[in-house]
């Protein structure tokens, strides 16, 4: 009885993770933590490891908004774009577009100031694709026409958390439907764009077809630090021959936690 007891008593105490045929008086010894070792130490390592907290958000409104239903037919300034409430620290600027009806929606801003920790990127692609990020089309979120601003804001957080298959990416020198875009040379859709000078990149977002219940999306900047309330400046332009089709464009200033 005595070994048959020593025998399993040295496999479940083993030192290393073999097994051995154990002597009489040896089992013990040769076997001790064995089968328990790497369990264990796996056990200990899940138990310590906390999951990654998920990222909250603040949104703070800016002084400037695009109407929808409204066209511009030339470059304006923004002038200069304001947080009406909120506090100097890190955040990115984010750009809701909304309530896209079909392809006369097409929206393009350009020559961007931001005052901030990052050095303004310059009209061209590969500044522009540096500094800018943009969500694939979802169409869960297109709903947004009704929805309430904690809505929305909740929308932007299952991005950020990735807990959707529609998270942020880079933009890129790219015509994609229902989304942010760069490009130089006015805009796909037909009367919807303009250009801004020989090899100017802007960003701008393309709407092509028809879109049930509004098309919505999704756009900021990578993060950037203010020692004071986050100023910013742009130009833009939207082009369209049917204006109550232009979607409405909101700026927010955002702090993620």
């Amino acid at each position: 009885m005595y070994k048959e007891t020593s025998y399993f008593r040295g496999i479940l105490g083993a030192a290393n993770s073999t097994l051995v045929e154990p002597a009489a008086d040896m089992a013990g010894e040769i076997n001790r933590g064995s089968l328990l070792t790497l369990n264990s130490q796996t056990m200990r390592v899940k138990k310590g490891t906390d999951p990654e907290p998920l990222k909250s958000t603040t949104f703070y409104q800016t002084n400037w908004s695009h109407p929808a239903d409204t066209a511009q037919s030339t470059w304006v300034g923004s002038g200069t774009v304001t947080v009406t409430s909120g506090v100097a620290g890190t955040g990115r600027w984010v750009w809701l577009i909304r309530n896209v009806t079909n392809f006369y929606s097409d929206f393009q801003m350009n020559d961007f100031s931001f005052n901030s920790s990052i050095t303004d990127p310059a009209n061209t692609s590969a500044g522009l694709n540096a500094v800018f990020e943009m969500h694939a089309h979802d169409a869960n979120f297109d709903d947004v026409d009704t929805d309430t601003q904690a809505e929305i804001e909740s929308a932007y957080n299952t991005k950020i958390n990735n807990s959707d298959n529609f998270p942020f990416q880079q933009i890129a020198s790219v015509t994609t439907n229902s989304q942010w875009n760069t490009d130089a040379d006015g805009t796909p859709s037909s009367g919807t764009g303009l250009t801004d000078g020989t090899g100017v990149f802007y960003v701008y977002y393309e709407a092509s077809g028809t879109f049930t219940g509004g098309n919505n999306s999704f756009l900021r900047t990578e993060e950037m630090t203010y020692t004071s309330s986050p100023t910013l400046s742009f130009s833009y332009v939207v082009v369209s021959t049917t204006p109550s089709s232009v979607g409405g464009v909101t700026l927010y200033w955002v702090t993620e936690q």
